[in-house]
């Protein structure tokens, strides 16, 4: 019997995308993460296009974009508190310049997402560095002036840390875009680190 030749193309390309997710899934701990949920977020109805367009982050890169889009929003959402908060202008300022970095990068992740035909948002819980409980977002809502100032430096400073550390691996990435951004991030963020570490300083 002759096969059709679109079943046999759409057969090599799914045999290819499965073969090329093991073997990246294989580089480190994140990456074997990104195996075991990668296959619930890929549409079930996927045409060749898709499935060749998805393929153009590897799953420890896609694990990345899931995991710090919502990181970038939750910083931002400590940032807004300030302007209630606090009339310090070191701190507004630094929370003003934080949710500017920051909003433009979580609409590159979800575009670069959405491009492949992936989804933006992750249909499952996953532990990410430096994320700041319910509690202590409850605090900042509470706390004025100087209580806030301290409370927010050292919220956001360990804030920044889990995100420099989620960004290491994509500091590699073959990817250019996905390289670019975390180059970004973790310059940005550096930076903002040591400017905030000097702030808590302050009597």
């Amino acid at each position: 019997m002759k096969l059709n030749p679109n079943f046999k193309f759409k057969t090599l390309a799914f045999a290819v995308f499965i073969l090329a997710s093991t073997t990246a899934c294989a580089v480190s701990d994140i990456e074997s993460d990104a195996k075991n949920i990668l296959p619930s977020e890929i549409p079930t109805s996927i045409g060749s296009s898709t499935l060749e367009s998805s393929t153009a982050f590897s799953p420890s890169e896609i694990m990345f974009l899931h995991m710090m889009i919502p990181h970038h929003e939750q910083a931002i959402t400590i940032s807004a508190f300030a302007a209630s908060q606090t009339q310090n202008a070191a701190i507004l300022d630094i929370a003003k310049r934080i949710s500017e970095a920051q909003q433009p990068e979580i609409d590159q992740m979800k575009k670069l997402l959405t491009d492949a035909g992936l989804p933006t948002l992750m249909d499952h819980d996953m532990g990410m560095n430096g994320m700041i409980p319910q509690s202590e977002l409850d605090k900042l809502s509470q706390v004025q002036d100087a209580a806030f100032d301290k409370l927010f430096l050292a919220a956001m400073i360990l804030h920044h840390e889990g995100a420099i550390k989620m960004t290491s691996p994509a500091l590699d990435s073959s990817n250019p875009d996905i390289k670019q951004l975390a180059e970004n991030i973790t310059k940005i963020q550096t930076s903002e680190i040591a400017e905030m570490k000097a702030l808590l300083e302050i009597p």
